[in-house]
């Protein structure tokens, strides 16, 4: 198990309730899904992106589902426009100078020097990498939650309402069917 130390303390420091899966070398969430003989909408997948090429963010969909780009800019600029925004979206605001306009997925050279874990193993824990989190409601409809533990060969088994202790997510509706 290739379990990042500082995933490991985070979970230990926040006495999370969850469990480590090990599985065959898996690169992505469908994959993952296949292997473990679940469906592809039981299975969560991470992805860093960065607004206006520069701010970057991460944002989890089931693994059945594909980022719908405008859904989830119209997802972030509400978030950071609301009259009664919390701090971290008006410092993503000033970060991004405005409204996010565009978005650009984190390629893996930039990953690997800043992001914990491998590249496409990324974990979802959006407070321990210090980027916003945004969840797709379609992930919060689940029971339990299989993400990246950083590496290729464990998964962490976790309930959504666990999760939801841990992390301060911003919810939305911006995924699409995967063509």
């Amino acid at each position: 198990m290739s379990i990042p130390k500082k995933l490991l303390n985070y979970l230990q420091q926040k006495k999370a309730e969850y469990e480590f899966v090990p599985h065959k070398t898996v690169f992505t969430a469908f994959d993952l899904a296949q292997t473990l003989h679940r469906k592809s909408k039981e299975v969560v997948k991470t992805l860093v992106v960065k607004l206006n090429g520069k701010e970057p963010v991460v944002v989890m969909l089931t693994a059945d589902k594909n980022l719908d780009k405008k859904k989830f800019l119209n997802v972030v600029n509400a978030w950071m426009m609301h009259k009664k925004a919390p701090p971290e979206a008006l410092e993503l605001k000033e970060k991004i100078r405005g409204r996010a306009r565009t978005l650009e997925f984190a390629n893996e050279k930039w990953l690997r020097e800043k992001v914990m874990g491998k590249p496409g193993a990324t974990p979802s824990f959006g407070s321990l990498l210090k980027m916003p989190l945004f969840v797709d409601k379609q992930v919060l409809t689940l029971k339990t939650l299989l993400i990246n533990s950083g590496g290729y060969e464990t998964s962490i088994k976790m309930s959504v309402a666990e999760f939801k202790k841990l992390e301060r997510c911003v919810e939305g509706r911006f995924s699409a069917l995967r063509k």
